[in-house]
């Protein structure tokens, strides 16, 4: 998007998003000296992130909404570029390797004389379909070496946390810091890594894949899949019961089946306080659902997308830049 701005004599003039007076124009109440904002040119070194941020808060819940655009703004203008860049050099990237009959076949192609005519997202671009592929693909050749998953774990944020309710200003909810609600989500991620991998609270882990992912509402949570090592798999009930819970309550009013049962792990419930899955693999046809499901990718906001534009060209930048769905949460989580 772009804003338009008309002169003393009526002239128009057209500021794109990634010029640096676009962000004094668009959000005057962070940049109330018109200092300039992000552009491509910006140093990676000299500035805080922080600083900037904390610069632009405000502990006024009117500001909220305006901060959160902002944030997703700054992201997008950040994938934005990159997508730009992929776009002016497809000869560099070697696109004509993407040219071919299979990458048409997957595309739904069925007219010889659209093969070849395609504006590639390589696999090095994150969230892309053929990074997610690639993932999918290393994914499964962990299972032919190592077997199948035994246990497929789920954490989600909790935006009640007491570091993240602890750090808000007069007025604030969670929701208008998404900064807080990454950032102590991210230090509770990589403390259940230590519990899984080192302290072995289940068990050897012989390997493991896992993806974070955002939701609609913008919480993050993780999938974590764990393929444990010979002597730590679990192969009886009486080992699903040392670490896995899912009892129905003795006495209740009401029919109650296994639609409201969460399996949990008691000792990671008590020490996270938040809603974490912790479900066994029993049978190996579900490896490919639960590998599928875990890199299935972000939210898209389009049902169908044409394949072709009007010149009769695949452009899977424009795919994916007009599907792209981003949350507050996911935009700082990537710029952190």
């Amino acid at each position: 998007r772009s804003i338009v701005l008309f002169g003393n004599d009526n002239k128009r003039y057209s500021t794109q998003p990634y010029y640096g007076c676009y962000d004094p124009l668009s959000y005057p109440l962070f940049f109330p000296r018109g200092e300039i904002g992000w552009h491509p040119e910006i140093p990676k070194k000299g500035v805080s992130l922080n600083e900037m941020l904390q610069s632009r808060r405000s502990g006024r819940q009117s500001l909220g909404n305006s901060y959160n655009e902002n944030n997703i703004d700054m992201y997008i203008k950040v994938e934005s570029s990159r997508l730009d860049y992929i776009k002016k050099h497809q000869e560099q990237i070697r696109a004509d390797l993407y040219q071919g009959v299979v990458d048409s076949l997957q595309a739904g192609e069925n007219r010889a004389d659209e093969v070849g005519k395609r504006t590639i997202v390589p696999s090095s671009f994150i969230g892309g379909r053929r990074d997610r592929r690639r993932r999918y693909l290393d994914a499964m050749a962990l299972v032919q070496k190592y077997g199948k998953p035994n246990i497929f774990l789920t954490m989600t944020c909790n935006p009640n946390w007491d570091e993240i309710i602890s750090e808000l200003e007069p007025g604030q909810t969670p929701r208008d810091r998404p900064d807080l609600i990454v950032r102590v989500f991210r230090a509770k991620l990589e403390d259940l890594k230590i519990q899984l991998f080192k302290r072995h609270i289940f068990g050897k882990v012989a390997t493991y894949v896992y993806v974070v992912e955002f939701q609609k509402r913008g919480l993050p949570h993780a999938h974590f899949l764990l393929i444990m090592e010979g002597r730590y798999k679990l192969t009886c009930p009486e080992q699903y019961d040392c670490l896995i819970s899912a009892e129905l309550p003795d006495k209740s009013n009401q029919e109650l089946d296994n639609r409201w049962v969460v399996p949990y792990n008691p000792y990671l419930l008590r020490r996270y306080n938040c809603h974490i899955n912790v479900e066994v693999c029993s049978s190996i046809k579900a490896v490919k659902y639960l590998f599928k499901y875990i890199y299935k990718g972000h939210d898209r906001a389009s049902v169908s997308i044409d394949e072709v534009d009007s010149d009769r060209n695949i452009d899977e930048i424009k795919q994916y830049r007009d599907s792209r769905w981003v949350t507050p949460p996911e935009a700082l989580w990537r710029i952190y």
